[in-house]
């Protein structure tokens, strides 16, 4: 989730979104997102500021061998992401490598084998990022304070033991998990910025590096994004079950959004994130250090003594933790 010359590109999971495809216009430059029917919920959003972002087309009918050329476009672009594979390209024709591929796709899924995305498949694709959200750990050492970066990372079959999934009232869309401490600390937090007037829910938590490695497809078949703009597998946060994604009222929750930037949601955070043991992963003006794009959205739950310990020296929480390599780092 990262900023690209002007333009946000934003990665975020979310609980239902319709499988869609939008083409936004920006001066001469178009950009191809993936987009939900009634534009309430995204799962790839380039928004463009300050300018206006003009939509110029879109779905609204159910995906058929007949469908439009963007339409075949955006089915390829899943079925290529969901099986890491090149063996179907991303031109706009239906051909039969493309049906036998969702034939698969519906045979490995238990669906009716119609060979279109009909409304069962629809639903599948989906919650296609969502239904191992919450897997059983896979027993290492804990990484939870594993310096975090484009050359950093950590192995393909880590995952986090003790996942918990958030209740519905502090989430967006759906139900996200996270280690328990974390989950308990960004609820803590929800609730003290609802105490001040504030309303923040959690966009986006724990990500396996299966589904990073499928959106982070998504975005290089689309946008041709490089690894500073998007986490590659084994090098994002969220794998480590302790980053969260953030957004709030005052952007319509809006997930990844730059606008979050200048809302008030934003302003408390700063202020008060520290005191519920989180850091803003990625500021702007960092970019050098970590690696990565601003991304105001992105919190990463250390402790509130580590916190306090990096915002009073002004650093990074990757320069902190690669600081810290070698010497006894806990939350």
């Amino acid at each position: 989730m990262k900023h690209v010359e002007g333009t946000i590109v934003a990665l975020f999971l979310m609980g239902a979104f319709s499988f869609g495809f939008t083409l936004l216009s920006r001066e001469t430059n178009t950009i191809a997102v993936l987009r939900a029917k009634d534009n309430s919920a995204l799962i790839l959003n380039a928004v463009t500021a300050p300018e206006v972002v003009k939509e110029t087309s879109g779905i609204a009918q159910e995906v058929l061998p007949e469908m439009t050329e963007a339409e075949i476009s955006t089915l390829k672009i899943f079925l290529r992401a969901y099986y890491q594979t090149e063996k179907i390209n991303t031109t706009p024709y239906f051909d039969t490598d493309t049906k036998a591929l969702l034939l698969k796709y519906q045979r490995d899924t238990a669906l009716p084998e119609t060979g279109i995305l009909d409304t069962a498949t629809r639903k599948s694709i989906t919650d296609a990022p969502f239904r191992t959200h919450c897997p059983k750990g896979s027993g290492d050492v804990d990484a939870s304070m594993t310096p975090i970066s484009p050359t950093q990372g950590i192995s393909k079959t880590y995952t986090p033991d003790g996942l918990i999934a958030m209740p519905s009232l502090y989430t967006k869309n759906t139900s996200f998990c996270l280690t328990q401490r974390t989950r308990d600390a960004v609820m803590a937090l929800i609730d003290g910025a609802r105490a001040d007037g504030f309303s923040i829910k959690v966009s986006s938590a724990f990500r396996s590096y299966a589904t990073q490695a499928y959106l982070y497809r998504m975005h290089f078949d689309i946008l041709k994004l490089t690894r500073k703009t998007v986490a590659v597998a084994g090098h994002s946060e969220h794998q480590l079950g302790v980053a969260v994604d953030l957004t709030g009222a005052s952007i319509g929750f809006k997930s990844a959004s730059a606008y979050f930037k200048t809302s008030p949601e934003y302003t408390w955070l700063i202020a008060h994130a520290g005191e519920y043991g989180f850091v803003q992963s990625y500021p702007t003006g960092k970019e050098t250090i970590t690696g990565y794009a601003g991304e105001p959205w992105h919190f990463r739950y250390v402790g509130k003594e580590i916190a306090n310990e990096i915002l009073k020296e002004e650093i990074t929480v990757y320069e902190y933790l690669n600081k810290m390599t070698g010497e006894a780092v806990s939350i």
